[in-house]
């Protein structure tokens, strides 16, 4: 995957979703809550905490290119921790398994305020 080149977002998310395991044991706190929401709540503020995005920097920059820029390595990381956590919510919400590449585009989409896309994305879903 090489940021700039086609396909790089497709193939980020077809990797993290196929490499993704949840951090949501049962053994872990936000399964005591009650609901989706307070679970989801619960686990994003755990997440943040422990890959350093609440401080500003990922932990986990792996799958960057060699020699590539000190920003590309954090942008990169930044969208895997990103990614890594919507699939795990995923898990908490309870939301339909399939298809996760998809429901991770219609999150990113909906955040970065283009909604004709999140839409197609959501009539493909459904």
């Amino acid at each position: 995957m090489e940021l700039g080149k086609p396909g790089w977002l497709a193939a980020l998310l077809a990797e993290a979703t196929t490499e993704h395991e949840a951090d949501v044991s049962a053994s872990a706190p936000e399964r005591s809550l009650g609901s989706a929401r307070a679970k989801a709540r619960a686990y994003l503020r755990r997440v943040l905490r422990s890959s350093g995005l609440l401080y500003g920097t990922p932990q986990h920059a792996g799958g960057s290119k060699v020699g590539a820029a000190p920003e590309e390595i954090l942008f990169v990381a930044v969208l895997r921790t990103l990614v890594r956590i919507a699939l795990d919510i995923a898990v908490l919400s309870d939301a339909p398994p399939r298809p996760r590449v998809e429901q991770v585009l219609l999150v990113l989409a909906a955040n970065t305020e283009l909604s004709a896309i999140a839409e197609e994305i959501q009539k493909k879903i459904a």
